[in-house]
């Protein structure tokens, strides 16, 4: 994490997306092409086009929503994405009981510890 924000993991095959969602998170309402400059801000070699299909699939899978000729992070996305950091925050809460069963064939003596890790809700 840097600051209070979280960065974004990128793929090395599809990092335009995440550098877009990034690039929105910070200015929301930003026009294709202003977004485009952004993202080189970002050490990001990319063209125009690949910004825009980028958007277009960002769309299309509800993350990104267009307002006339600018986009957004999409605030349903938003709220989702809330309520799932939500869920994880109380499942790392809960406690975690690691059990210890004896398995006779894990070493060549015949012993052994096999751990199963057993989440308690």
């Amino acid at each position: 994490m840097t600051g209070s924000r979280p960065v974004l993991a990128m793929t090395a095959r599809k990092p335009v997306k995440g550098i877009v969602i990034h690039v929105l998170s910070e200015m929301p309402l930003l026009t294709a092409r202003r977004l485009m400059h952004r993202v080189q801000k970002h050490g990001v070699s990319v063209s125009y086009a690949a910004v825009w299909k980028a958007l277009q699939e960002l769309v299309e899978l509800g993350v990104v929503s267009k307002v006339q000729r600018a986009y957004q992070l999409n605030p349903i996305w938003i709220a989702q994405l809330k309520q799932f950091a939500a869920r994880v925050e109380q499942a790392s809460k809960e406690v975690a009981v690691l059990h210890c069963f004896r398995c006779p064939s894990l070493d060549r003596k015949g012993n052994g510890t096999f751990k199963i890790m057993e989440v308690l809700v």
